[in-house]
Parts: structure tokens; sequence; C-alpha cells
């Protein structure tokens, strides 16, 4: 070649190059032929053209063939001089499993048309789409087995198992959200699953670290039968099973399983159980359990429950957090008074963290009577008023270890929607929320005594005197002026005369809040500052009564008036 058709071939692709090559081994094999004799006949020529058109078209081929393998080798090294690639593995990897769990909060309402819950629609299609960014991506993922553990069990048989087969030996997380917006894709769905499920977690039960049943209620789930699936795996030892969560609802009230696994999860730690709590169920078995939710919907059996939970835990002495949950809509029903406890029945030495939610307060009363927690540090409770005993009634029965650090609360944030008062204190390391609801049920005396006692039980009771005090409405509905009067405000706001600061927000009247504060006992002497965000529009004696509290009250400093959530309460 002369020096310019070098420089000329340095400047090709490997594409152009090995079009280069062809026409040159065609221009070879050509002159081959050119160069015969002439004594040889036509019938030796063509046969020897055709000998080396074969040659040339497997030639052709092992060249293409090799073009290919220097271009998938080229691309791979260009991708690894990327950015990312250049990372250690264990990053890249972290990166990916960020990616693949970050769900979008907004795009959870969308529905897709599978019967696959969005969220796990989501994280299945990232997965499946970083794979197939780059042959090193690609090989990097499928060798990682912890990618690959978290599996829906309302995916397609054939990808369940490829997920089983990739997370290699590692520990599997079970999940069977069943959530359906059309009811005409389930049956065919119930039979795929009835067919494959039994099967898959009657082989993998020794590998589960974390299994979900979520029975929910849905159009045409009465005529699926779950209990096939929990014959499958009720009585199987699972030996590295950690968590564990069975969720029913109102259309399978008769499931109430009385053991689980055979009594032999030595390592499960967490038990999650709706609408299917057996009171009849050991939990001595589960040495390890330290946390432990139940939700108690059936208004016929939840008195009975409680009543013999306290035996129960005795049974989980390391039990560490525990929340409790009825039914919003059955507490009304449940009418029966609960008396306390006379003495506790068991102590849970361990347990840190406690919520109980939508019971009576009777029922709270008598669960926090009849166990006794001396190490508690966070307590979440809300209870629905009764009428057979004064108010209030749980401020009082919060455990002596929380009552005696509620003094020292700086912060008291209280909820005020109509019918319901919660107050939340939150000191270091430690918090105390109290609510009780159902007051819209009584006639409007009844409510205003009621609310005033709510309101001043921090102070009275808990002995709270905070710096913050914060009370936050409703967003839709404005607090009853007949309840929230300017007696009412006045007898709240003199029960704590160290708040410094105080916030506003939702449909709150100002105009007798305002008016406790320029009255002549002077409310909160050392108010310092003043937040208004109330979605309620500030109208102009609202604003002459905050200039007068401005000069009025050298101490306080500012005043702010959010107005943005006004302009929003206006559009909508």
């Amino acid at each position: 070649m002369t020096p310019r058709e070098l420089a000329d071939v340095s400047r090709m692709s490997v594409s152009e190059l090995s079009e280069l090559l062809v026409a040159k081994m065609w221009e070879e094999h050509t002159r081959t032929i050119s160069e015969n004799s002439p004594s040889q006949s036509s019938h030796e020529r063509v046969r020897k053209v055709l000998q080396l058109h074969d040659e040339h078209v497997l030639y052709l081929e092992s060249i293409r063939q090799c073009v290919a393998g220097i271009g998938a080798q080229t691309r791979r090294f260009s991708n690894k001089q990327s950015l990312l690639l250049r990372m250690p593995e264990e990053i890249i990897l972290n990166i990916v499993a960020f990616y693949v769990c970050a769900v979008d909060c907004v795009s959870e309402v969308k529905s897709v048309p599978y019967p696959i819950p969005y969220y796990s629609f989501q994280r299945l299609v990232k997965l499946l789409s970083i794979t197939h960014i780059c042959f090193e991506l690609r090989q990097m993922c499928n060798c990682s087995a912890h990618l690959w553990t978290k599996l829906d069990l309302s995916w397609p048989p054939a990808l369940i198992e490829t997920f089983a087969e990739r997370a290699q030996n590692a520990s599997l997380s079970l999940r069977l959200p069943i959530l359906f917006e059309s009811a005409h894709t389930v049956p065919g769905f119930f039979r795929r699953m009835l067919e494959f499920l039994p099967h898959f977690l009657n082989q993998k039960m020794h590998r589960l670290r974390e299994l979900r049943l979520v029975f929910s209620d849905w159009q045409g789930g009465g005529a699926f039968n779950y209990q096939k699936i929990w014959n499958a795996i009720k009585d199987l030892p699972a030996p590295i099973l950690e968590v564990f969560e069975l969720s029913t609802s109102s259309i399978f009230q008769e499931f109430r399983p009385d053991h689980f696994f055979g009594n032999q999860a030595p390592l499960l730690r967490s038990i999650e159980l709706e609408s299917c709590w057996n009171q009849n169920v050991n939990l001595r078995a589960f040495a390890s359990l330290v946390s432990l939710r139940l939700e108690l919907t059936d208004p016929q059996l939840i008195l009975s429950q409680l009543r013999t939970l306290p035996t129960t835990l005795s049974h989980c002495p390391g039990l560490e957090v525990l929340r409790l949950y009825g039914s919003q809509d059955d507490t009304d029903l449940v009418t029966d008074p609960v008396a306390p406890a006379i003495q506790p029945m068991v102590e849970l030495e361990h347990c840190i963290s406690l919520t109980m939610g939508d019971f009576t307060s009777d029922a709270i009363v008598f669960f926090l009577s009849a166990v006794s927690f001396p190490a508690l540090r966070h307590i979440s409770v809300q209870g629905a008023a009764s009428t057979t005993f004064p108010f209030p009634r749980l401020h009082s029965t919060i455990p002596s270890s929380l009552k005696s650090q509620c003094s020292s609360a700086s912060r008291l944030k209280f909820d005020l929607y109509h019918g319901k008062v919660g107050a939340e204190m939150r000191v270091p390391k430690s918090s105390v929320y109290v609510a009780e609801h159902g007051l819209r049920s009584r006639s409007s005396e009844a409510q205003l005594n009621m609310v005033n006692r709510l309101l001043t039980a921090p102070s009275h009771i808990l002995q709270a005197r905070p710096r913050y005090l914060s009370f936050s409405g409703d967003d839709w509905e404005t607090l009853p002026e007949d309840v929230y009067t300017k007696e009412t405000w006045m007898e709240v706001l003199s029960s704590y005369p160290s708040v410094q600061r105080i916030s506003l927000s939702g449909k709150i009247k100002l105009a007798s809040f305002l008016a406790v504060l320029n009255s002549r006992e002077m409310c909160c002497p050392e108010l310092m500052g003043m937040k208004v965000a109330v979605a309620n529009r500030v109208g102009d004696d609202d604003w002459h009564a905050i200039e007068t509290l401005l000069h009025h009250r050298p101490n306080l400093r500012e005043v702010i008036v959010d107005e943005s959530e006004q302009s929003q309460s206006d559009s909508e």
C-alpha cells in the first residue's frame, strides 16, 4: 500500500476497514482466476469460479463474525471508561438497589393493565430495564444475589422462578398483595396462583426471610381459595424467617389460624396480623419475637381478645414494639364498660414503644392497667370517648416512666379536628401522643366541657410546661365557635404560662383567640413570637387585633401571617 492509502486506512472505522478487506480479498481471488492458463476449458474455469465464490462466502462470514466480536469488545471497552462503571462494584450495586426500591409516592395511585399493584410493577420495570443498559451492568446485576431477593407473588410464575434462581442461595422476601380495581382479570389470575404458589412456597420455605400475605377486600375476592395457600405452609418449619405478615379482611372473618409454621420459626422477630388474630395462638414458641402488630377488627371479639391479650404477652418477654388497633367504625358498637385491672397481670420490661388506636378509652385504660411498661419511651394512644367515665381518662394512665418526663417537654402540639382532640409532647428520645375522639355525638355543652378538659390535661395531669404551643385544626371544616369560645381559649392559654411561641394552622377562627391574648389577664406573659397560617381569611378586625397585640406586648417580637394557606383555601 502507498503511504496515502495507509493514511486513509488509519482513519477508517471498523466496519469500513472490514469492507476494504473483503474488497481486497475479492480482488485477489479475481486475479487468481485471470492468471489461469488459457488452455483450461470453460467448464474448469466455471468450476474454479464457483469454488472461489464459496470460499469467498466463508471468508466473508468469518470476517463479519470477527468484526462483530471486535465491535462488542470495543463497546465494552468504551462502557468501562464511563464514570459509572469505573466506580467500585459495591457502590454501583448500592446505586442500583436504591434506584429500584425508590417509589414515586405521587404515582402510587396509578393503575396498570395487569393484576399487579403499581408500586410492584414499577419496581419490576426498573430492575428489568437497568439490566439491559449494557453487558457489564447486566452481568454485575445478575451476579448480585441481593437485588433479586424481593419477590412479589402476584408476578407471572416464570418471572418469580427467574428471580429466585438469580437470588442463588440468598434468603428471600415474599409479598402477596392482592389489590385489584377491575375484576375481569381476577379469575384467571386466581387459577394460576393456586396452581403455582403452594408448590413454590413448599419448595422455598427454608429460604424465606420475610413473608407477607395480604388478602385484601376486593370485588370477587370471596371466591379466592386463600386457605389452600395457607394450608401449604402453616405446618412447614421456617428456620430463617424473621418477618411475617398475614392480613385478611371482613370477608375472611372465619380465617383465624391457631398456629404458625408448626411453631418452628426460631428467628421470627416480627409478626403482623390483621383481622385474623386467634387468642389461642401460643407465642411462646417464638423466643426471638421483638415486634407484634395486631388489628382486632371484629367488634364482637375485641373485648374478649383484649382481656386475654395480657396472658398471651406474658409469653413474649423480649417484646420491644407493640402496636394494637381496633376498628374506628365499630367503637360506637362496643358500649359495655371495661373496668381497669386491679393490678398489672404482666410486665414487659423490654418494651420501648406502644401504639393503640381505635379502641374505646375504657379498653385502653384496662390494657394499660393490666400490662406494665417500665422501660417505655414512646406511646401513642387514640381512644373513643366514653360516656361512663369522666374526661380525661387516657392522660392519667400514661406509664410513670413517661409521665415524669412530660414536665420537661419543650413542645406541645394539639390536633383539633371536629370531634377529636389530640396532644403530642416530645422530649429527647421519648414521645407521648394522646387523643380522644367521638365528641361530635355529644351536645354542645358536653363538647365544651370535654374540650376544655382535654386541652388542659397535659398541664393539669402530666405537668407539661412547654415553651412552644401549636394548634392544628382541620383543613376542611372550621372548628365550632360554640365549643372553641373565648372562655375556652382563656382557660387553655392560662394553663400554659411558660409559652414563648404559638402557632395556629387550619380552619380556626382568630377573633376569640386574639381577644384572649389582648385581654387584661395577660395570658402567656412570656410570649415572644406567633405564627398564623389559618385557612380562613384574616379579616380587618383580626389585623387590628394583631396590631393591638404587638403594641400592648413589648416582649412580642413578631407575628407572622402566612397567607399562602388562605389563598389556597380560596382557590379550592
